[in-house]
């Protein structure tokens, strides 16, 4: 491997992402009293755009991340709908992707 590649691919680092998760109707949209949309009910778009996915934490190494990611929140015993089952629904879906993935830029 020429020493241009190495440096190139050192530089690659890793993002632990998660799918957007909405509010589905107008009372979810309101925050509560410590600032956080947990109200009413919500959706995960497992079929955004990955650029529209959150990134969770950045990573050095893919096994970091990977680690990271089966470490994401267990399951919520709430009502359907609701903000916690949809994180969890989200955390599931959890991807870890390279930094450089051509997929994170916005056309």
């Amino acid at each position: 491997m020429k020493l241009r590649h190495a440096a190139a691919l050192a530089l690659v680092g890793w993002y632990l992402t998660m799918p957007p998760v909405n509010p589905v109707d107008e009372r979810a949209a309101r925050l509560n009293s410590d600032g956080y949309m947990k109200s009413g009910k919500w959706t995960v778009e497992l079929n955004a755009p990955l650029v529209q996915w959150t990134i969770d934490e950045r990573f050095d190494t893919t096994s970091g991340c990977e680690v990271a990611r089966t470490r994401l929140p267990g399951p919520f015993a709430s009502q359907d709908g609701t903000f916690e089952k949809a994180y969890y629904k989200a955390a599931k879906a959890a991807r870890c992707i390279a930094t450089d993935d051509p997929r994170l830029k916005s056309k």
